[in-house]
C-alpha cells in the first residue's frame, strides 16, 4: 500500500495519517514537520511554518491564509532546496475582471516580475529581501491596483526561482 506524506492542516486543524491522539488539532498556529515530505497547510493565522527534513510542501489557500506586513505574515523558517509552496488556490481570488481575459479558470497563474517593478495585473508575484528581519519575501498581487495584496516571509537569502519553487497543478 503506498504511504501517504504526512499532512498537517492548520486551516482544518487536522493532521493525516493520523498518528497522534487527540485526531483533531486546536488553536494551532505553528507547524514542525517530520524528517519525511510535508505538507503543511496554512490557517487565516498567522503562522511560523517549519517542513523539517525532506522535500516539503507549504499551501497557501487563501490571501488572508498568507498575511501581509512585518509581524502579520505567515513565515517559513527553514526553506531548503526541495521544498515547495504551493499558493495556485490564490488565483481564485484575482478580481474579476480577470475572467473575462481568460474563459479557462486553468489559465489562471502567477507570473514572476522584476524586484523594481510595480504591480499593474491580477497574478503577479516578485520577491525582495529585508535586511532587517533577514528574510526573502513573496509578494503577491489580486487585483489592478499597485498594492501588495499577500506577502509569504521565508527565513534567510534564498535565490528563488518560480520554476523551481511554485508548484503548479
Amino acid at each position: 500500500r503506498p504511504r501517504l506524506p504526512p499532512k498537517v492542516s492548520l486551516e482544518s486543524r487536522s493532521e493525516s495519517p493520523v498518528k497522534l491522539c487527540p485526531r483533531n488539532l486546536v488553536t494551532v498556529e505553528n507547524v514542525i514537520g517530520g524528517s519525511g515530505d510535508d505538507i503543511i497547510v496554512a490557517s487565516d493565522a498567522v503562522n511560523e511554518l517549519t517542513g523539517g527534513e525532506g522535500d516539503d510542501f507549504f499551501v497557501f489557500k487563501t490571501v488572508a491564509s498568507t498575511g501581509l506586513g512585518s509581524g502579520r505574515r505567515d513565515k517559513i523558517l527553514d526553506f531548503e532546496v526541495g521544498d515547495r509552496i504551493k499558493i495556485d488556490e490564490i488565483s481564485e481570488e484575482f478580481e474579476t475582471v480577470f475572467d473575462e481575459v481568460f474563459d479557462d479558470p486553468g489559465i489562471r497563474k502567477f507570473i514572476l516580475i522584476a524586484q523594481a517593478q510595480e504591480f499593474s495585473k491580477p497574478g503577479q508575484m516578485r520577491f525582495k529581501y529585508d535586511d532587517r528581519e533577514n528574510s526573502t519575501i513573496l509578494e503577491g498581487n489580486i487585483d489592478y491596483d499597485t498594492d501588495t495584496d499577500f506577502e509569504i516571509e521565508i527565513v534567510g537569502s534564498h535565490d528563488l526561482r518560480y520554476e523551481q519553487y511554485l508548484y503548479s497543478v
